[in-house]
């Protein structure tokens, strides 16, 4: 700790210190006239090198005095061997720059004033050039005139210009223009203008300009003062200073150093900010919590109240080397509250209300939070001490704190209605039920209706329910009715059982006998000789077995997944149009198809964005799908039916021509787009239409059942698109793999389509553990991770719980429409659920099903509602 502090002084302490920024331009090449001004004449006086390159350069008797050579690059330089006066070093890289400023704290630092604001106009001095003297030397009847002259003579003339200057700065200062004093004391400082001025001359001078309010005046003097008599006060206020650029350019480096002058010096507030700066870490200086702490402890010892509290946040995060410890904390924050800090009160009450580090304690939470609300007049404060007042079933005071809260809310912010995050909407809530109710006031519904109805508008859900009971007690929000699983959900089920028996029994063989491959992928191809390759009635059997192991395992569970509705889902039908259905042989035909490409290929031509190699991609897509047209027919019936639907306006829609020609060139652009991929990539390409459709849209009418099928089918088939490979170079796989993983899995997983037979299953790796049925389906139901598959998280099992996640995740994801609150408020008018809920949102107390009293990302509906639910729909089956 010392050697660090050590070595900070030695770079630091008669700086009393300074920064620097490199930044060389590319550009920076001295020209022949300023080589010659620098290295031959020996008077730069008042020369522009900024970004120059000087660092071969002599600066031994040369007159510097007023150059630019800011973010220059600059060699070894000796202040005392030629005139730097004034110049402007911003950002120079000069390589013994921290020694330059410990010999003379003032090289480089902008201490002078030369922006001023006289005889009705403002001038920059610093704009100017020597040019300008002779302009000023005709008016220096003026204040304004007499300053400007002495900055000029004081920037760009001689030693006994500088005497002018001097004398020109103090006719100003006598005619009122104090920011003279300012620098009438940098010239005695610096021992310019005459050789008898002292530095007891520049600190009256800085002093009077500090008196009239000049800023740099105020700072100049602190700076001084603090360098001629060591004071650790005083070190702490050119510190803040820097800190917060008054009088002079913010500089955190410079602000800490003094900072740390005045802790060595024994300033406790100054050992708390250096604490501060070390516990945190900066671009200049590394965090050390260590020393952080050594020098907050020593703060502490001094009753500094600052570093008591930071102490007490370190404890109770557990920061750096220091463990989280909850009584220290307690202990520290407690102290600092003492001192009179108003965070560690805060933090005080906090902990207390929680029973963090010291035993539970509401009324002593509650005293604490009253004396921060009477104090600081804070919302948080006195929505806080209410509901600790709700506790403690002190009804009228709780009234009057939420009262408070809202007040006080309206009085911080103007047009608070249009501002949701700013009201406290739960003080407008639990006020309200109280005038509900009449406890700790007397009941007024109207009131109360006010206050649930200000709370709605920023879409409080459990005030949109108090006013619907206010409003409408015979009835909540209406959307649909619902009934346990029998007898309609028993006849959804057995008709969704009968549709997939007859797709097993179907028995859908995938075999390569008729296709013909090219050559390099019948050299890949790995059981080209078996005609038959896999069937998806074995698929689904082999499957099932491990649905009913899995089952078995588990059947000790009081709440189970109802297996059977994991491949007969029997609210598929509510959401899902077959693409296939009612489109015929002859409608997808050789003849047919040409006839659809050549509408396509004319719709594309009159589209914004043709181009003639468009024609060409159309042309290409049509051929895939007339090769092997046994193989490609599902895939052309899908095509159809896509074009159809993005050129058929809906029920309730008239398109004009022009609109039907362009919706068409939209369609022809879109599959032009995807017309370099194989059959089957032209497969997976409606296949995600097709998806985007299925899981996307959202019915008004949509059955509750149906809804949350569109939830747990889009996981399932999310978790297929899991084990697709993330290998650039593996093409064949990412398309054929998937394309075949698709069909094995369908009706194991109970997923929407129609079979598609994969154009090239060769190259699917149907028996690899990645793709192989019985592997994924004991992946979808027990968890664990995808081979081969690191980019992908563990998956979960699929259990109970996991379900019950998975909808409520849906329910408070803003941008999932699928399963909004507004659909479950209705459930309240189900005998299951119409006591819970009268108990929760008439009585304001949470049970097992809601909670109204719970914050908003958490939602007013527990787990066991989301159970329920799902048994309700089947999706759970609960043992007897």
């Amino acid at each position: 700790m010392d050697k660090i502090i050590s070595a900070r002084l030695l770079i630091i302490v008669g700086l009393i210190l300074g920064s620097y920024k490199v930044n060389l331009g590319s550009e920076a090449v001295l020209t022949a006239d300023q080589v010659e001004t620098l290295a031959r004449t020996k008077a730069a006086i008042g020369v522009d090198f900024q970004k120059k390159d000087l660092r071969k350069i002599d600066f031994s008797g040369c007159k510097v005095k007023g150059c630019n050579f800011s973010q220059a690059d600059l060699p070894l330089l000796d202040i005392d061997s030629f005139d730097w006066y004034v110049a402007n070093f911003d950002a120079a890289k000069i390589p013994n720059y921290s020694l330059l400023k410990k010999k003379l704290s003032t090289f480089g630092l902008h201490g002078r004033i030369d922006v001023i604001e006289a005889d009705g106009e403002k001038i920059s001095c610093n704009a100017l050039n020597a040019q300008d003297i002779g302009r000023y030397k005709l008016s220096t009847w003026k204040t304004g005139s007499k300053f400007v002259l002495a900055y000029l003579y004081e920037t760009f003339g001689s030693r006994e210009d500088e005497e002018t200057a001097f004398e020109l700065y103090k006719q100003a200062l006598q005619n009122g223009l104090h920011e003279a004093a300012n620098n009438l004391g940098w010239l005695c400082e610096h021992k310019r203008g005459t050789s008898i001025k002292t530095i007891e001359q520049a600190l009256k001078y800085y002093e009077k300009a500090s008196a009239a309010g000049i800023q740099k005046g105020k700072f100049n003097h602190a700076r001084l003062d603090a360098k001629c008599h060591q004071n650790p006060d005083t070190f702490y206020l050119v510190g803040k200073m820097f800190m917060r650029g008054e009088g002079i350019e913010l500089d955190e480096e410079c602000a800490y150093c003094y900072f740390l002058l005045a802790a060595e010096a024994g300033l406790p507030r100054a050992m708390c900010k250096v604490g501060a700066y070390l516990k945190a870490g900066t671009t200049f200086l590394k965090k050390n919590t260590a020393d952080a702490i050594d020098w907050l402890v020593r703060a502490d010892k001094k009753d500094e109240p600052e570093a008591s509290g930071f102490l007490g946040d370190m404890y109770y995060y557990g920061d750096g080397v220091i463990g989280k410890d909850l009584a220290k904390a307690f202990a520290y924050r407690k102290k600092a509250a003492g001192y009179g800090n108003k965070q560690a009160l805060k933090d005080l009450a906090w902990m207390t209300e929680r029973g963090e580090g010291i035993v539970r304690n509401p009324e002593e939470a509650l005293t604490l939070y009253s004396r921060i609300a009477k104090s600081e007049k804070s919302v948080s404060a006195y929505y806080a001490a209410a509901k600790l007042c709700d506790e403690l079933k002190k009804d009228e005071e709780a009234v009057q704190f939420y009262i408070q809260a809202i007040e006080r809310t309206h009085e911080r912010f103007d047009a608070v209605d249009s501002h949701g995050g700013r009201e406290h909407i739960g003080a407008l809530y639990r006020l309200g039920c109280r005038y509900h109710h009449g406890k700790g006031t007397e009941q007024n519904l109207e009131h109360a209706k006010n206050l649930f109805l200000r709370a709605a508008k920023f879409g409080h859900l459990p005030s949109r329910i108090k006013l619907h009971f206010l409003q409408r007690p015979d009835a909540l929000i209406p959307f649909e009715e619902f009934g346990d699983l029998s007898p309609e959900a028993q006849l959804l089920f057995l008709q969704a059982s009968d549709h997939l028996i007859e797709e097993v029994d179907a028995e859908h063989p995938i075999h390569t006998r008729t296709l013909n491959l090219p050559l390099t992928l019948v050299r890949n191809a790995i059981v080209m000789n078996v005609e038959e390759m896999y069937n998806l009635t074995n698929d689904y059997h082999n499957a099932q077995e491990v649905v009913k192991a899995v089952a078995k395992a588990r059947e000790a569970d009081q709440i189970q997944v109802n297996y059977s509705f994991i491949s007969a889902d029997p609210y598929l039908k509510y959401f899902y149009a077959d693409p296939a259905a009612g489109i015929t042989e002859n409608e997808i035909s050789a003849e047919a198809i040409e006839a659809l490409f050549d509408e396509l290929k004319a719709a594309a031509a009159a589209h914004e964005s043709y181009e003639e190699s468009m024609e060409e991609s159309l042309e290409d897509m049509k051929d895939k799908l007339l090769q092997n047209s046994e193989k490609t027919k599902m895939v052309r019936k899908k095509l159809l039916y896509r074009y159809r639907k993005m050129t058929t306006p809906e029920a309730d829609e008239q398109w004009s021509d022009e609109q039907l020609r362009a919706k068409k060139g939209a369609a022809a652009i879109s599959f032009v787009q995807n017309s370099d991929r194989c059959a089957d990539g032209l497969g997976d390409y409606l296949a995600d239409l097709e998806s985007q459709e299925l899981f996307g849209s959202t019915q008004e009418s949509l059955p509750l059942g149906a809804r949350l099928s569109k939830i747990i089918s889009k996981y399932k088939s999310d978790f297929l698109e899991w084990h697709k490979t993330n290998v650039a170079a593996a093409v064949e796989e990412k398309v054929e793999a998937m394309a075949l993983l698709r069909e094995r899995m369908r009706m194991p997983l109970g997923l929407p389509g129609t079979f598609t037979p994969p154009l090239y299953p060769a190259l699917g790796h149907g028996d690899s553990v990645v793709y192989d049925p019985v592997h994924v389906m004991e992946r979808f139901l027990t968890g664990g991770v995808i081979p081969q598959r690191q980019h992908i998280a563990a998956i979960n099992p699929y259990t109970p719980q996991f379900l019950i996640d998975l909808i409520k995740k849906a329910v408070h994801d803003p941008n999932n429409h699928m399963i909004e609150r507004a659909h479950l408020n209705a459930l309240s008018k189900h005998p299951k659920f119409k006591t819970a809920f009268e108990q929760a949102f008439i009585m304001d107390e949470p049970n097992e099903y809601f909670d109204p009293l719970a914050p908003s990302n958490e939602g007013v509906f527990k787990d066991l509602f989301f159970r329920d639910l799902l048994l309700m729909h089947g999706y759970l089956i609960k043992k007897s």
